[in-house]
């Protein structure tokens, strides 16, 4: 069998065993003209003479690579010689990015997912079809593992789920590697477009791509990629129960909207009362991506704890102790003073500066690490390792749950919250509740004007450095 029956027939029976395509329904193809989505629609072109349904060929014109043209009127060609619709979507997503205070990278995935829904509804499209592969599901289980994921995280990408509306999302390349892809194609004489982008470092993705993946194939086990994704299928197996065991207590223990009886649940074990906790906060969020395993662990003190008391949480939610019962509710106070809050990119601009009410304002530079350049020694202007900061970061003031990393007397990095560290440096509590800081999600990158995080220090191994000044409002750099 040569690679190009083999790589058919494994698609074609992925296909089928996850039931992702029906006869007779249009889908919806995301094509960026990269070699996986390039790969997936002439896949999906050759599965079509079996099964009979309609596809609808979707780009994005991101409007951030000077290639972008190109790339538009290469996939736009591709569609007209294998005579398949295709709708081009120019969007600005730098402008998005600023306008919404989201990453480019955040913004980019949104406007993409917004544009597959459009395109779905105006033609009755049922399926939206992408192009991840298995080296993509393998790199997002690593990512989650590094970031202290549980078993949701760590199940990898789905081949099939929810969309919205009565659209599903369905990624038939799951099952093939990334060499798979590119094997398929220069057998068949069909050409892709590379974007530049995916060969930087400065993404986390590409650096487990680049070197991690490479790495544990060559020097740890051959098979790794297939290994880590077997892996994630059979957490993803042992997810879908625990879901299912935690609806079940949640519906036992429920005594109306956001009350539980607490003798109900402590009856089970911790693994299934945190499950719960952490499902009935998720309700309160308007995200969820906020509540972590630090307020888990804090909520968890209320059922062993007998005392009436509360747990303050993101988003002005409130957990509390009433005598038998934990009850959720949302605090007005607190909803307000978080919506005041100001959201910033970090790391897709080299220069930027945010306005600081009553304070100055924080000027942001990123740039490239050189050896021998002296870190500085100033207590208004922080250098911090752009590389290990993930997510938009944040200028607010302090929450429940908010920590920083320092080293003990043995050089260990060490979890501390912000509440300890700013009780023993002695700080009165009504300076602590008008103290800006900087952070990610709860991780405090840098209390202003005080400490930054041991974890997001300068290192030998630092490439790319984002610089923080306050200058205040004289204009003088404080």
């Amino acid at each position: 069998m040569n690679i190009l029956e083999k790589t058919e027939k494994k698609v074609f029976s992925y296909l089928e065993e996850k039931h992702m395509i029906i006869p007779g329904e249009c889908v919806v193809v995301g094509v960026s003209g990269g070699a996986d989505s390039v790969c997936l629609l002439f896949l999906l072109a050759e599965y079509r003479k079996q099964k009979n349904f309609d596809l609808h060929v979707v780009h994005i014109h991101h409007g951030i690579r000077k290639e972008a043209d190109e790339d538009a009127l290469f996939v736009e060609q591709m569609c007209g010689e294998l005579g398949i619709p295709f709708s081009c979507h120019r969007i600005d997503v730098p402008q998005i990015a600023v306008e919404q205070k989201i990453s480019t990278e955040v913004a980019g995935r949104e406007a993409r997912y917004r544009s597959f829904y459009q395109t779905a509804a105006e033609h009755n499209a049922t399926k939206i079809a992408v192009a991840h592969n298995k080296n993509d599901n393998a790199e997002t289980v690593l990512f989650h593992l590094f970031r202290g994921s549980g078993t949701g995280g760590l199940s990898g990408i789905a081949p099939v789920r929810k969309g919205e509306g009565d659209t599903t999302i369905i990624r038939p390349l799951l099952c093939l590697e990334r060499e798979e892809i590119e094997a398929y194609l220069k057998e068949r004489n069909i050409f892709w477009r590379v974007d530049a982008t995916n060969q930087e470092n400065e993404y986390t993705r590409n650096r487990i791509r680049h070197h991690i993946l490479p790495f544990a194939e060559q020097e740890v086990a051959q098979g790794a990629v297939d290994h880590i994704v077997r892996s994630a299928q059979m957490l993803k197996e042992t997810e879908d129960y625990l879901a299912e065991q935690t609806c079940k207590v949640l519906q036992q223990v429920a005594r109306g909207q956001g009350r539980l009886e607490i003798a109900g649940l402590t009856a089970y074990p911790p693994l299934i009362q945190k499950r719960v906790l952490f499902a009935v906060a998720k309700e309160f969020s308007p995200t969820g991506k906020d509540i972590s395993q630090i307020h888990v662990n804090d909520m968890m003190t209320l059922l062993e704890k007998k005392e009436n008391r509360s747990i303050r949480l993101p988003f002005g939610i409130v957990a509390s102790r009433r005598y038998e019962e934990i009850v959720f509710d949302v605090s007005e106070d607190d909803l307000k003073e978080q919506s005041t809050l100001m959201e910033i990119v970090s790391c897709d601009s080299k220069e930027w500066e945010l306005a600081l009410p009553g304070i100055g304002r924080l000027e942001f530079r990123k740039f490239l690490f050189s050896e021998g350049v002296e870190i500085p020694n100033h207590l208004y202007t922080k250098w911090f390792d752009c590389d290990k900061i993930e997510q938009s970061i944040q200028i607010r003031y302090r929450r429940e749950g908010d920590y920083l990393c320092i080293r003990d007397a043995k050089g260990e990095l060490k979890h501390k919250t912000l509440k300890q560290y700013l009780i023993d440096e002695k700080i009165p509590k009504q300076e602590r509740e008008k103290m800006p800081v900087l952070a990610e999600g709860d991780h405090i990158l840098w209390i202003i004007g005080k400490r930054i995080s041991e974890f997001f220090k300068v290192t030998e191994n630092t490439k790319t450095i984002l610089e923080v000044k306050l200058i205040n409002s004289d204009c003088e750099t404080r």
